[in-house]
């Protein structure tokens, strides 16, 4: 089986951009499946078995996770690489409410719920990298996936992308500060699980 590894993030979270810049990588293919569950070690191989740029052995798949039921198979969390990558809430929310017109309290407990799997993950997938959207707002942090993944060619990616000038807040004050705390904790937890991430 040949390398894959998986972007794992959440909605809203500049994962996008970070997919297309690894994608352009001589060494990474990706195969986008936001539909595709991988419940076992089957559905790996369906992925391995797309036709890759590179036909070398050096060549490594790619796909990314957005939704807690689309990675279930805990032993294929042996065999795989992942980069995390997390935003903070405010800007989160607030795209949630405007752009997917979820009620806050919804919105608050999507985001959270994807933060624990997250964390979840992270606890079974050491030397995993962690970034987070501010790391790439100021260009830091791609040396950590370069690293991981051996990539003699470097990672392109323009962090005016990551703009994180952030609009005015419309979701509720108190519910924001409850999320906020819980984020907080959640980077935390993941900063002290076995996986590097930006320490500047």
């Amino acid at each position: 089986m040949n390398k894959i590894v998986f972007l794992c993030s959440h909605e809203h979270s500049g994962s996008n951009h970070l997919y297309q810049a690894m994608n352009e990588n001589p060494r990474i293919q990706g195969f986008r499946h936001l539909s595709l569950m991988y419940k076992n070690l089957n559905e790996l191989l369906i992925l391995n078995d797309q036709t890759h740029k590179l036909k070398t052995r050096a060549a490594i798949y790619m796909d990314e996770l957005l939704y807690n039921w689309q990675f279930t198979d805990k032993s294929a969390l042996k065999v795989c690489k992942f980069v995390y990558l997390i935003r903070k809430p405010q800007p989160v929310l607030n795209s949630f409410v405007k752009y997917n017109k979820l009620a806050p309290e919804f919105a608050a407990r999507h985001y959270l719920f994807r933060l624990r799997r997250i964390c979840e993950m992270a606890k079974r997938t050491p030397k995993a990298v962690l970034l987070t959207f501010d790391d790439l707002s100021r260009g830091e942090g791609l040396n950590l996936i370069e690293n991981y993944l051996e990539l003699k060619n470097p990672i392109n990616l323009d962090f005016k992308l990551f703009d994180s000038h952030e609009e005015e807040n419309n979701f509720p004050i108190s519910l924001l500060n409850t999320v906020e705390n819980c984020y907080e904790r959640y980077l935390f937890f993941l900063k002290n699980q076995n996986i590097f991430y930006n320490n500047k």
